[in-house]
């Protein structure tokens, strides 16, 4: 097998085998965030522009809540992936 790159939370959408047999498909990757750009109504306003030939709009930064939310996300993941509880640095 040869594999150029494992995929991460920002390349990839992973899921929980149990839950999505279940019909659970909550997707554990950078889809959150995409999503809350999406609902902001930035996405509209970034393609509005590119269409217009106008300068993109500025990217807002995430609320505090997305930032903890896809943090939660993104160790889930890790600790599914290596069976290793996440160890933040110091």
């Amino acid at each position: 097998m040869i594999v150029d790159v494992y995929g991460t939370a920002d390349e990839d959408r992973f899921w929980d085998k149990s839950r999505y047999e279940e019909g659970d498909f909550q997707d554990l990757s950078k889809e959150y965030v995409r999503q809350y750009y999406r609902q902001s109504g930035y996405k509209n306003q970034l393609y509005a522009a590119r269409a217009a030939g106008s300068a993109e709009p500025p990217i807002p930064a995430l609320p505090q809540k997305i930032i903890d939310e896809t943090t939660k996300i993104y160790v889930q993941l890790f600790e599914m992936i290596t069976g290793e509880r996440f160890k933040p640095s110091e």
